[in-house]
């Protein structure tokens, strides 16, 4: 079980809770991401795809996978060390 596993990483529920709102920063940071951005962003991430198959997938150069993976690090880091 998925959810077993998360939260035995943790060993009181304060880290829990902890753990579970960073989880949702995370998310709505990357839900609020352009949706090509977050499209190249997830197949990266989610998918394992590298940048030349991210490029070749979408039909687009390696720099555009490069400058969207960039702008998204970028989004991310802004969100959630706000």
């Amino acid at each position: 079980d998925l959810n077993s596993d998360y939260q035995s990483n943790y060993h009181c529920p304060h880290e829990l809770l902890i753990g579970e709102e960073f989880q949702a920063r995370v998310e709505a940071a990357i839900a609020s991401l352009p949706p090509q951005v977050k499209r190249i962003f997830t197949l990266s991430r989610d998918n394992g795809l590298k940048y030349r198959e991210i490029a070749e997938h979408l039909e687009i150069s390696i720099k555009t996978v490069e400058t969207h993976m960039r702008r998204s690090l970028i989004h991310l880091r802004a969100c959630l060390l706000d």
